[in-house]
Order: structure tokens, then sequence, then C-alpha cells
């Protein structure tokens, strides 16, 4: 196996890895809406948001390895689009999630983390979506 492969096969398998976490941080999210809160679910639901911290973190340095041992060129703009969407999931995660996360477990209704939760899966897709087809 060469280390373009490698690298490509960890980084697809981060990107899989942040997906099933903001799966989970959603269902949190649902759970939280029915049951009016809960601090079992909380708590879950913290230690979730920080490991999907850092997963987006580790997401962000393999695909920029990627980038040193592929042959694929800079000026390829799908490769910028894709890092903007992940930045764009690191910003909302921290200003706008977690907050309302926070809140959450405050005592306030759930309905904007549930939101907020969503457009990380739809960050998600939109970049798996990018990376699978590799459009410009």
């Amino acid at each position: 196996m060469n280390t373009s492969l490698i690298f490509a096969k960890a980084h697809g398998g981060i990107a899989m890895l942040l997906f099933l976490l903001a799966l989970i941080s959603l269902a949190l999210a649902i759970k939280t809406l029915a049951s009016g809160g809960n601090q079992s679910l909380n708590k879950m639901a913290h230690i979730a948001g920080l490991v999907e911290t850092i997963m987006a973190g580790l997401l962000t340095l393999s695909g920029i390895a990627c980038l040193f041992v592929t042959p694929w060129p800079l000026s390829q703009i799908w490769i910028w689009l894709g890092l903007v969407l992940v930045v764009l999931y690191s910003i909302f995660m921290k200003r706008l999630t977690k907050p309302a996360r926070l809140a959450a477990a405050e005592g306030e209704p759930a309905l904007k983390w549930l939101g907020f939760q969503s457009l990380h899966l739809v960050l998600l897709i939109a970049g798996f979506g990018l990376m699978q087809a590799k459009p410009f």
C-alpha cells in the first residue's frame, strides 16, 4: 500500500467517525427536546461535543496531510471548498451549537441545538459529496 492511499483512507475514516458523532449529537438533541432535559443526557452531549471537536480538528489535519502526499494540485477549487466547509463546521460548533447545547442543559428548549446540529449534518453531507465528486 502506498502512502497516499493510507492517508486518503484515514481521512475518509475520520470523516465517517465525525459524521457518526454528529448523528449521535443529533439524537441526543432530539432526546433532550422530547424529554425536556436530563442530566445524564447533558453529560453525554458534552462528551460527544468534545469528541466531535477533536475529530473535526483531526479531519482538518488529515486533509492537509493528504495534500502533501497526493498528486492533486492546490489549484483545484474542491480542495479549498472542502477546507472552507470544515472551518465553517468548526466555527458553527464553537459559536452556535455549543452555546445552544449549554442553554439546553440549563433548562431552555433544545430546539436551537437541534437546528444547529442539523446544520452540522448538512455541512458534512456537502463535504462528503464534494470530496467524492471532486467537481472542479
